[in-house]
């Protein structure tokens, strides 16, 4: 960075920074939650490294010395506060680190090769209390009674390498599942433990059905679960639960054991109220509960229709699954379910086979996306005509051929676009 100006700037706030469609942000010693612009000191924040993850990647960004931190659960902004007077640059050193699975401990690693430091190694099997092996999990590792990184049990194995010399409480824990014992190790560098878990315990599964009061038949909800255990790795975490689009009304889940308050909602706060009840899980035991919602009103019998216009599925930078889109918008209330995905019709077919075995009517749109516009056009009728890129007047042309009622607008007042 080189001030190319004639003023000076003082303690500007700038540096690196990794953002995310899917998944979460995180940074050791303070792990995930939302920072705004600080400095870094005051967190607990340990390590000079941030993270972007989910189950299946995981994105490291070591920024040697930064100062402020940015984080949210989208991303993770590592700054430096410098003072640059007029002609001078500061260069900034920083190191993206790329995996396919989402295993922080090998971040770690990572970071302490880079700067050539020394590691210790552990390794182990990681058991359920019944003695069944924990086919999939994380073993987690803690340090000053803070989250530090995580490593991957498969099929009761794993291994990981820690910066050496430390001192770490480790347990290992799956989805649904409560943790293992903790366990406390220092390792020197070069030295190498093995260290297994046994005591995971086994969840228990919730059946919960709602009914609605109006009709006392079943009916699609969301059910939104709060305990008092939060996973320290968000995709462990078991927060919301739709009800099956095929056994209406019905949702099958596994909790870990204990308590938890389930907030059953039907298009709450516009047609029903939200409705919270309280169920004690226990390891390897079933709940069967029944939740009927209080419908207040039906706009459809004042000939009003409910419908979201604007809804993705997993195409590009989306990643809601087809028959979960169904799920949340039938659970939601809306009269009839919707899809919009960026230039790609293809999930509409998979949608519709699904509606159709509800009788619920589907429209299928398309969000045509140059770079200059966003156009939901719809209904779509017939792709083939469509052109996802042209002018103003070509794009309207095809989707009048593609069958579309309607062309709107999209957000525009979005910065870059409306721009031709």
């Amino acid at each position: 960075m080189t001030n190319n100006d004639t003023i000076s700037y003082s303690n500007h706030i700038m540096g690196p920074a990794v953002s995310l469609k899917r998944g979460w942000a995180y940074t050791p010693g303070f792990g995930t939650g939302r920072i705004v612009t600080s400095p870094k000191t005051g967190y607990g924040i340990s390590e000079d490294w941030v993270a972007a993850y989910h189950e299946d990647y995981a994105l490291g960004l070591y920024s040697p010395n930064y100062t402020h931190i940015a984080l949210h659960s989208s991303f993770a902004d590592t700054f430096y506060q410098v003072t640059l007077n007029p002609g001078e640059s500061r260069v900034f050193e920083a190191y993206l680190i790329v995996l396919p699975e989402g295993d922080l401990c090998r971040i770690a690693e990572t970071v302490q090769n880079i700067k050539g430091e020394r590691l210790a190694s552990i390794h182990g099997v990681a058991t359920t209390s019944k003695g069944d092996l924990l086919v999939k999990g994380i073993v987690m590792v803690e340090s000053n009674s803070k989250p530090y990184c995580w490593g991957l049990v498969k099929n009761g194995s794993y291994a990981l390498s820690l910066p050496a010399p430390g001192t770490y409480s480790v347990f290992a824990l799956a989805k649904a599942h409560a943790p293992s014992t903790r366990q406390n190790l220092t390792v020197a560098p070069g030295e190498e433990f093995e260290l297994n878990f046994t005591d995971v315990i086994p969840p228990g599964r919730v059946v919960l059905t709602v009914f609605r009061n109006n009709t006392g038949e079943p009916t699609d909800a969301r059910i939104l679960v709060s305990g008092e255990y939060v996973p320290p790795v968000m995709y462990l975490a078991v927060t919301t639960v739709y009800t099956s689009v095929y056994d209406v009304g019905r949702a099958v889940f596994d909790l870990a054991p204990g308590t938890y308050n389930l907030t059953i909602d039907k298009g709450a706060g516009f047609i029903s109220n939200a409705k919270t009840i309280s169920v004690t899980v226990e390891s390897e035991q079933v709940v069967d509960v029944n939740v009927t919602v209080e419908i207040m009103f039906k706009p459809s019998d004042e000939g009003w229709y409910m419908v979201d216009l604007h809804h993705h599925s997993d195409w590009m930078d989306d990643r809601t699954p087809p028959e979960l889109l169904v799920a949340a918008q039938l659970a939601s209330g809306l009269d009839m379910v919707f899809v919009s995905d960026h230039d790609y019709v293809g999930n509409c077919p998979v949608i519709q086979a699904i509606t159709q075995a509800r009788s619920v009517p589907f429209v299928c749109g398309v969000e045509i996306s140059p770079d200059w516009a966003h156009f939901n056009v719809y209904p779509v009728v017939d792709p083939s005509k469509l052109v996802y890129r042209g002018t103003m007047r070509e794009i309207i042309t095809a989707a009048r051929a593609a069958g579309a009622i309607m062309v709107r607008a999209n957000h525009p007042w979005i910065g870059g676009l409306f721009i031709a």
